[in-house]
């Protein structure tokens, strides 16, 4: 009887420490999810929302879940509203976040999920990488604030022209019109270069008696007469 007893004793604590550990190892393979209540009911609604079709009202429910302790996978619900409401470079930075912070844990099912929905979005935009020279400038696209210079970020821009604007301060703004193609590629680089206010480069009109003599510039061949 001694001998049993201290069998049991012995059993006991093992069978405790085995069933911690087990529980442990769960919660560290469990993936994320909208813990509070708050995100839950956040969660709920911008699911609601989006299915009917309501994608701004969607969109802050989940960015408000988010920021109320909401998993990861809250990143794909924002970047679906993103891509449906035509902000297709948010979409993609929530996109590219959500594949980064779920990393081996999410299903194969969502990681398909994921990748169809990024692909669609290259289908239909172009990456296009802004630079301003000098100091910073503010930066518009077709009359919409991107911010100040530097634009570090690259955005996907859908088909069709786009006028970039760079504005400072005593400075001529410079504006360029770039014709979007979409598609796969090296990203479109637009250069805006605002000029000095009395710095501005002169204008010269060349004519020739006869007319149609070659023109040279530094030794540069720069056309005929009239120019």
């Amino acid at each position: 009887m001694q001998g049993s007893a201290r069998v049991v004793c012995f059993r006991a604590p093992m069978r405790h420490a085995l069933a911690a550990l087990t529980l442990a190892a769960f919660l560290a393979a469990a993936p994320a999810f909208a813990v509070s209540k708050e995100a839950q009911v956040r969660q709920r609604n911008g699911q609601k929302f989006f299915k009917e079709g309501n994608y701004v009202g969607a969109l802050v429910e989940f960015q408000e879940a988010l920021r109320e302790d909401g998993g990861y996978e809250l990143l794909f619900d924002i970047g679906q509203c993103e891509a449906r409401l035509n902000h297709y470079s948010e979409a993609m930075e929530a996109l590219d976040r959500y594949l980064r912070e779920g990393g081996a844990g999410i299903p194969k099912r969502d990681f398909d999920a994921v990748m169809k929905e990024r692909d669609a979005i290259r289908k239909k935009t172009a990456e296009v990488n802004v630079r301003v020279e000098g100091e910073p400038a503010d930066v518009t696209l077709d009359g919409e604030s991107l911010g100040k210079s530097p634009i570090t970020r690259l955005l996907r821009l859908t088909a069709g022209p786009k006028v970039f604007r760079a504005t400072r301060e005593g400075f001529k703004p410079a504006e360029k019109t770039v014709d979007i193609v979409p598609g796969p590629g090296l990203p479109i680089s637009v250069v805006l270069n605002p000029v000095e206010l009395g710095k501005e480069p002169a204008v010269l009109e060349i004519d020739t008696d006869p007319a149609g003599a070659a023109l040279f510039v530094d030794g540069k061949a720069v056309g005929t007469a009239p120019l």
